[in-house]
């Protein structure tokens, strides 16, 4: 991991120091990405019962639990918020010195990409109902 980066401290001064670096972002997102990359992969080779476990739900089949940890990827998208925020921070600064419209470009950004997340989504949903009837 590198830490060639800066971040500011209280006051609102940019502070270079690798080991607060490291250690303001070992408190706050470490697990998050940590979480997000294990590979399911491994824990089914480790644990290969789970492979074949079901979750049922009013009787019925309603999702696997290799599908479940898979969800572990979806922690990644926690970051985006915050790289969101920080572009219209920035775009808030830069219309201050007199850049017009890249704020409103930002959250043009934001709104289109949420609408391909939650597009995404859908269609993983509908797949996944798809694959499960055509299985019946």
């Amino acid at each position: 991991v590198s830490f060639h980066t800066t971040i500011r401290d209280k006051a609102g001064f940019p502070r270079r120091s690798k080991q607060l670096i490291r250690n303001t972002y070992l408190k706050s997102s470490f697990v998050l990405d940590f979480m997000s990359i294990i590979p399911a992969d491994y824990l089914f080779l480790l644990l290969p019962s789970l492979r074949f476990c079901v979750v049922f739900l009013n009787g019925e089949m309603a999702i696997r639990i290799t599908d479940l940890l898979r969800l572990n990827r979806l922690l990644r998208i926690v970051h985006m918020s915050t790289h969101f925020v920080a572009l219209e921070k920035a775009a808030l600064r830069q219309e201050k010195v007199g850049y017009n419209g890249v704020t409103l470009l930002v959250k043009t950004m934001k709104i289109v990409f949420i609408v391909f997340l939650t597009l995404h989504f859908l269609t993983c949903i509908w797949w996944t109902c798809e694959i499960a009837l055509l299985s019946q």
